[in-house]
């Protein structure tokens, strides 16, 4: 069966804004401790459950193309996950988004010969996304650690004023009354304290600037107020080796081999995402999008399979990851269903906007769905504050709509 380019577009649209947006349902709920391959297993119960509604107005046809469609999802998550464990978030997930957008691309002009308007134009296209995504993965949320020298400067700052003004009321408190004599000797000793701790402190500045080592210490120093905590003095050394807003740094023990472990894994997670579309368009177009229900039957044999072998290995680990507590039944049923219902909507749409757009156009535009989530960390989460990020954020939609437009028209 044939549809419309219109509808094809329209279910891009849809696929994109429901693909961003399954992810919210256990972020607001009380599963954070959830381990991701938990729920991965928890996921994929879902949605082969929810892939049988479609056959309420379809008629019911069992295919292979969408079981193997599934096991090539299927490895794809759990690579995606290894990957954010292994090198971060920030790294694994735009090389799996752009080496599944690149791995679709190639499906179509080169096996399913689809016709490419420009190739050039395309290819631009296809680069203008790319450096879309990346903006987007330099998006740093904003946490105590990752706040810059001024703005940790600022806090302690406000902070010491508050303990001033309370320790000033706290005196009015407890002492009595004085007479003028004895308020002017109180006085005259209170500035004398003063003058002494400010003089200790321009010493120990003058002292400390000799050193390389707190340069960058003393020059914010002069607007501090003396403190001998050590703790604070800790803190205060800690700040110099930041400068703006810090990135993430490598997970533990990240060395060579581990990044090109992560990077591996990664980027094969992205050739398992950009191709489980292509049994879909290899199948007879009679099938038509109830293929989605033999998808779920796949989802479920592949990611139990891949579950009772990760389990099988986490048995015999010294430091299991998987306990009893991993399995939290009560709490991650209901948000793991909700997610997995709006995954499977949005699958159907790019189901949809595969067979009417090809896997070329149709799949690769649905990748814009990372720019959804990220609307949703900056403006419902508000993961993402500062000009930095703003920055990052609009250079990458700029970047990510001229590629949709430009892959639209000469895709």
């Amino acid at each position: 069966m044939e549809y419309p380019k219109w509808f094809g577009w329209v279910s891009v649209i849809c696929a994109i804004i429901l693909w961003g947006s399954y992810g919210i349902p256990v972020k607001i709920s009380k599963t954070k401790d959830l381990h991701p391959f938990v729920f991965q297993l928890f996921f994929s119960f879902w949605i082969f459950v929810v892939n049988w509604i479609p056959v309420a107005w379809l008629n019911y046809q069992f295919t292979w193309y969408g079981v193997i469609g599934a096991s090539l999802w299927s490895p794809c998550s759990f690579c995606s996950i290894f990957g954010m464990k292994t090198i971060g978030m920030g790294l694994s997930q735009p090389i799996l988004s752009i080496a599944a957008i690149l791995v679709s691309f190639l499906w179509g002009i080169l096996y399913f010969k689809e016709k490419i308007a420009s190739v050039p134009l395309a290819i631009i296209a296809l680069l203008s996304i790319f450096l879309g995504i990346i903006g987007l993965s330099q998006l740093k949320m904003i946490k105590e650690g990752n706040k810059s020298p001024q703005q940790r400067h600022n806090k302690r700052k406000s902070k010491s004023k508050r303990l001033k003004k309370g320790e000033k009321s706290q005196d009015k408190e407890k002492k009595p009354l004085l007479d003028n004599d004895k308020a002017h000797k109180y006085s005259t000793n209170l500035n004398t304290k003063k003058q002494l701790i400010q003089n200790k402190q321009k010493i120990q500045s003058k002292s400390s600037s000799m050193s390389d080592s707190s340069l960058s210490l003393n020059s914010s120093s002069s607007e501090q107020p003396f403190t001998s905590d050590e703790n604070s003095t800790k803190m205060d050394s800690e700040t110099n080796t930041q400068s703006g807003i810090d990135r993430e740094k490598p997970a533990p023990g990240m060395t060579k081999k581990v990044l090109l472990v992560g990077v591996t894994v990664a980027a094969v997670g992205g050739v398992f995402n950009g191709s489980n579309q292509a049994p879909l368009d290899s199948m007879p177009k009679s099938i038509g999008v109830i293929y989605v229900s033999s998808f779920g039957v796949g989802t479920l044999i592949t990611t139990t399979g891949i579950f009772i072998i990760l389990a099988i290995i986490n048995f015999f680990q010294k430091e299991p990851w998987l306990t009893k507590e991993s399995f939290q039944f009560k709490s991650a049923l209901l948000p793991t269903f909700i997610s997995a219902f709006m995954w499977s909507a949005a699958n159907l749409f790019a189901t949809y906007a595969n067979l009417s757009l090809g896997i070329s156009i149709g799949f690769s535009l649905t990748q814009l769905c990372c720019l959804v989530s990220s609307i949703y960390s900056i403006v419902l989460f508000k993961e993402f504050t500062g000009k930095r990020n703003l920055y990052f954020f609009s250079g990458s939609v700029i970047f990510l709509l001229i590629g949709a437009v430009l892959l639209g028209i000469y895709g």
